[in-house]
């Protein structure tokens, strides 16, 4: 089945469906899809898909679309192939296992992605690019990884895998006219190659150092197999070659890898139904075809699957493995044969004289290397306790000699910390005294303005243009004085000023208000107080020189719930800026904010607050009024999708959100939620939500948008954005609403996030490039400018009952950083964390860790990797031998001159001649078998690492069954399971399985077959000349006939041991006096004389079945053999015989008469 990942949408109506494989290259998903499934409409690029494959479920994006009449054609790549669109950081490796190289090339990529990468393989090569495309660099040209370390690239999602060898040894066999049907092997010569010259270049390492060139000729060691020479020239670009001798070594490995000078051979088979065992990419598996002669062991290079059938369709096979009649097999052995036949019978006989010769000096040596080897042993032992002493001594030492003072300081520090955090009670005393002082000074403006009304009467009659004006109500007294001076200045220019002072006094509120305005200039002092509190304001607005305008405003508010004081001061420039400071108290909270801000783009903010349950300190550079507050508004990665449902789809691709509801009768509230920067909204504050949407299906009812807190199920802010009247459309509209917030409101903590877009029930919607703004107007889309920020921009530091924390923060509120204390444990987590100088540490647990010098006092190793050990106390019981440690061990004297049998001893001092033709062991693993003894068992085995289901002995074993080889045989030796299938020491085997034949199986004159149980033979059992006897009731004992006409050439078995057709009337109809002129058939038959081509035997009378065939037909029949020869079966003229002779009767008789 193919389905779209997002929502994991069955598509069901997809046909012509193939995923194609082809080792280290091709990866690709390609399949048809009917336009009369309105789905097709999703299948866009870069939309992912998921399809079954071989290996089970794959994932696939698309990269190409056509539009064809009635139907989409769509190709889809495996994942994998993302990494084209990633670039890679310079990467230098010198002499690196694939591992390293491809951890080196993960950490490389210059972006965050979603891949991972392995390998097995511990070839070591050079490799050094310059920044390149991250595909580029792993798979293309020679000079990539994987030209360079070669191997299987296994793709299973997005994990990468370069691996020695991606398969397995599978079990399958794929055969003609069983699970094999069509059949196509080719080899050619065109790419053959015997002979090649490599060339190189080096570059001069001086300012004038010549480039040196070197020039090798290599021939293959098959180059007289063939009647031609096939040669060539490689220019060799790898940065091993250094020199001739690397050059050399590079061209031989050339021919090994490779195998450039062997035919080329490419087969691949068309499967029917399944294969005996599951085959995956790059398992080597087993073909039969008896009519070309092939019987190979070969591996899947290249396979297609039906993802819909979940069918595989065909194999296509890489090189050979291993075959009883393989041609390259040969070619190998007769190249290799004339070379060391001759080499072996020299080196049998010098083998023998040397191992005798030595076996008298190991013999006389062997007690002395034995006790000078336990005498080191010891004194190694003794030393490494000594060490071992001397390092617990040392280590217990620092313990006790490290300073307690640092901890003693530290704990200090964090006291003062504590108590300085009671720094808030003497800020809240100061709101407090400020507050006090503008009380004061709001009496002393009473009591002042009382003389300025006394004042008011003497300005009127000094100034005429200056107004008095005293009014007293019942509602209260309301004083009003202004003056407007106009005058010439000395240079002559003509300035105006206003000053006006107001108060007005009821028994509600007393205000009043002195104001001072010039040409650049403006004053304004402002006092009100009623029951629930008072307030005082001063502002100040000038115009600088340069035309800027400056404000300063101080305000002191002080009511029932608390106390405000607040400073802003904007200071002329050529960027606005502002400096602001609010001081908050109530019974609940005390709270001061002290911020900055430029150019109307980022804000950064203190803010320090105060509970009797929690202590925080906040530093912050908060958003601008133009950001986006969408989290990645342009992908829309980031979301919840609500009420998703069979009948409910809602998804993102490309950017574009669908909600898509059909066929409900309820309301749905189908839709999804994004996230935002900010989780409150502040009461006054201004909001501006825009984006773009269309009405691809019609609408039952509406479709909104909310910003909400889930958790409280409340909404701030809400539209409807169309309704049922509204027509469909594939042309987008924009929607644009500004919301002013009428009070404080939290988004809270839900699993939905607070931008709520939804269908109420029914309709087809899709939207895009939405944006949302702390301002007025939006100027148009553009995505938020912490979408790729990922540095901290908040600090905050909380101190809760049991608990303190510091965090550093991202726009988003994800932990950059952070120290968390809780009652019994402390958090420290940063992507780097350095502690310097003396560290001591009671206990630790690591996962992973790094030390440049690391001293042990005692260790426990579960696993030891390392480049070099440097130790005298290692002993052989724990260690796994491995090919490198037996590489390393041949390599150095203390294997052949102190542990080594006598005869490896030999092997080492001849092993020049010896290890290219003899090597014996006696216990070990290797490629997945296991050699060696089984407890209670004689002989030596090789059966699987984990299990004895599979194996053969070396002839020796004893005991019950005396196994030869068996397979299937069960989990114990002792016991061979139900279907086990074994052959003894002795040659006897025993099948408990079903056994298949697809050929010719020969008995021999002198074996005897015996069957205890039914035979079945659908297609009849066919006999030579000789009888086929039986044994029964026979009163004269012996044996009785079964078919008792030796003449008859052959003889056809039918049925239950019957030899015709049943004759019983029960089994007839339609019975009447036949009509056959019998005499005159058997007249008609032609008897000859003749001899059989085959053996020359001479018959002296008989019938030609092909003339036969026209006269009595249902007496000829077709051998169904090879030859497809036909038959007569003479059984069938015994009714013709007699009918013959009741005809002669009837004429004797007539003329008798």
């Amino acid at each position: 089945m193919i389905y779209l990942t997002e929502g994991n949408m069955p598509l069901n109506e997809a046909y012509n469906d193939e995923i194609v494989q082809e080792r280290n290259n091709t990866y690709q998903l390609t399949f048809r899809f009917p336009t009369s499934d309105l789905k097709w409409e999703l299948l866009k690029e870069e939309t992912f898909l998921t399809a079954d494959d071989l290996h089970g479920e794959q994932d696939f994006y698309i990269f190409e679309v056509e539009k064809q009449q009635g139907y989409i054609q769509v190709y889809a790549n495996q994942v994998f192939s993302l990494l084209n669109n990633y670039v890679v950081n310079p990467i230098s490796l010198d002499r690196q296992t694939g591992s390293t190289a491809l951890s080196r090339f993960a950490g490389s990529i210059t972006r965050d992605n979603p891949f991972s990468f392995f390998s097995d393989i511990e070839d070591r090569h050079t490799f050094n690019i310059d920044s390149k495309n991250a595909m580029e660099a792993f798979a293309k040209d020679k000079h990539s990884i994987l030209g360079q370390w070669g191997g299987d690239l296994v793709r299973h999602g997005y994990q990468v895998r370069l691996l020695k060898n991606g398969g397995s040894e599978n079990e399958s066999l794929f055969m003609y006219k069983k699970n094999l049907s069509s059949y196509q092997h080719k080899t050619s010569t065109k790419s053959l190659r015997t002979r090649i010259t490599f060339k190189t270049t080096i570059k001069g390492e001086g300012e004038k150092a010549p480039d040196k060139h070197y020039s090798v000729t290599i021939e293959s060691s098959l180059i007289n197999k063939y009647s031609q020479i096939y040669e060539d020239v490689v220019e060799v670009n790898d940065q091993d070659v250094k020199d001739e001798a690397s050059l050399r070594k590079y061209g031989e490995q050339y021919f090994r890898t490779t195998l450039c000078d062997m035919l080329e051979d490419s087969l691949e088979i068309e499967v029917v139904g399944q294969s005996d065992v599951p085959v995956q990419m790059f398992d080597v598996v087993s073909i039969y075809h008896e009519g070309f002669g092939l019987d190979v062991r070969k591996k899947i290079t290249k396979y297609t699957y039906s993802p819909m059938a979940k069918k595989l369709k065909s194999i296509g096979f890489g090189q050979f493995k291993s075959g009883l009649a393989s041609a390259i097999g040969n070619m190998i052995s007769d190249a290799l044969k004339n070379e060391t036949q001759g080499l072996l019978g020299s080196v049998d006989a010098q083998i023998a004289k040397e191992l005798r010769n030595a076996d008298l000096a190991f013999d006389r040596k062997k007690e002395e290397l034995v006790n000078q080897f336990t005498d080191e042993l010891n004194a190694t032992k003794a030393k490494a306790e000594e060490v071992k002493r001397q390092i617990a001594d040392e280590i217990d030492k620092k313990f006790q000699s490290f300073d307690n003072a640092a901890i003693n300081e530290a704990r200090r520090k964090a006291e003062e910390a504590l108590r300085s955090a009671g720094a808030s009670n003497s800020l809240a005393e100061e709101a407090k005294r400020i507050s006090e002082r503008a009380k004061t000074q709001i009496d002393n403006l009473k009591s002042s303005s009382q003389t300025a009304i006394e004042q008011i009467e003497a300005f009127k009659t000094q100034y005429g243009t200056k107004l008095n004006e005293v009014k007293n109500t019942a509602d209260g007294l309301f004083t009003k004085m202004g003056a407007i001076e106009t005058y010439i200045s000395k240079d002559g220019q003509r300035q105006e000023s206003l000053q006006r002072y107001a108060r007005d006094e009821s028994a509600r509120q007393a205000s009043a208000i002195r104001e001072q305005i010039s040409r650049d200039y403006v004053g304004k002092s402002t006092y009100q107080e009623d029951v629930r509190g008072l307030e005082r304001r001063f502002s100040a607005i000038s115009t600088q020189t340069n035309n800027d305008i400056a404000t300063k405003i101080t305000q002191y508010k002080q009511t029932v719930d608390g106390q405000f004081a607040s400073i802003t001061s904007q200071i002329a420039g050529k960027a606005n800026q502002t400096d602001f400071q609010r001081v908050k108290e109530t019974s609940q909270l005390y709270e001061r904010i002290i911020g900055r801000n430029e150019n109307d783009i980022s804000n950064k903010v203190a803010r320090m607050a105060l509970t009797n349950q929690l202590f925080q300190v906040e530093v912050a550079k908060s958003i601008g009024i133009d950001n986006n507050l969408i989290v990645r508004s342009k992908s829309m990665d980031r979301h919840t999708l609500v009420n998703e449902g069979n009948t409910k789809r809602v998804f993102v691709n490309n950017g574009i959100f669908t909600i898509r509801c059909t066929g409900n009768s309820g309301y749905t509230f189908a839709g999804f939620t994004l996230p935002l920067y900010i989780d409150r909204m502040a009461r006054g504050e201004t909001y501006t939500l825009n984006f773009k949407y269309r009405i691809m299906g019609r609408l039952d009812h509406n479709f909104t948008v909310a910003a909400k807190n889930h958790q409280a199920n409340e909404t701030i802010f809400a539209s409807d954005v169309a309704t049922s009247s509204i027509a469909v459309s594939s042309n987008w509209q924009e929607f644009n609403e500004t919301y002013t917030i009428s009070k404080d409101f939290e988004f809270g903590n839900s699993d939905k996030y607070p931008l709520y877009f939804y269908l109420a029930r029914n309709g087809w919607v899709e939207i895009k490039e939405i944006m949302l703004v702390r301002a007025s107007q939006t100027n148009g889309y553009k995505a938020s400018q912490f979408d790729d920020m990922s540095e901290a921009v908040r600090t905050v530091q909380s101190q809760l009952d049991g608990s303190w924390a510091i965090q550093n923060l991202t726009s988003a509120g994800s932990i950059v950083s952070q120290i968390n204390a809780t009652n019994n444990q402390i958090l420290i987590e940063a992507a780097k964390i350095r502690l310097k100088g003396k560290t001591l540490l009671d206990e630790l647990t690591a996962i992973q860790g790094y030390f440049k010098r690391l001293f042990v006092g005692e260790g426990n190793f579960a696993k030891l990797n390392a480049e070099i050990i440097g130790s005298n106390t290692i002993t052989a019981d724990k260690l796994i031998m491995d090919q490198a440690m037996a590489r390393l061990f041949v390599s150095s004297n203390i294997f052949t001159d102190m542990l080594a049998a006598k005869e490896a001893f030999i092997n080492k001092l001849r092993s020049v001649v010896v290890t290219a033709t003899f090597l014996e062991g006696f216990q070990g693993k290797i490629g997945g078998f296991r050699f060696g003894q089984y407890a209670n068992r004689n002989g030596y085995f090789i059966t699987g690492i984990n299990s004895v289901s599979i194996g053969m002995g070396n002839g020796t074993n004893a005991g019950a069954n005396r196994n030869a080889f068996w397979a299937n045989w069960g989990e114990s030796l002792d016991t061979p399971g139900p279907k086990a299938w074994y052959v003894n020491t002795d040659g006897k085997m025993y099948c408990r399985n079903d056994v298949d034949f697809y050929s010719k199986v020969d008995f021999a004159s002198t074996s005897k077959v015996n069957f205890y149980s039914k035979i079945n033979a659908p297609k009849g059992i066919w006999i030579a000349s000789d009888d086929i006897n039986g044994e029964g009731d026979n009163p004269d004992g012996g044996y009785n006939r079964v078919v008792w006409w030796s003449q008859i050439v052959t003889g056809k078995w039918r049925q239950h041991a019957g030899i015709t057709t049943g004759s019983d009337r029960k089994l007839k109809e339609n019975i009447e006096p036949t009509q056959v002129k019998a005499l005159d058939k058997i007249n008609a038959l032609n008897l000859v004389a003749f001899d059989y081509i085959k053996d020359k035997t001479h018959e002296e009378i008989g019938l030609i079945a092909q003339e036969v065939l026209n006269i009595i037909p249902g007496s000829v029949e077709k051998y169904e053999g090879e030859d497809n020869y036909l038959t007569i079966n003479y059984s069938k003229f015994v009714p013709y015989l007699i009918k013959a002779i009741q005809e002669l009767n009837e004429k004797i008789e007539r003329r008798t008469a």
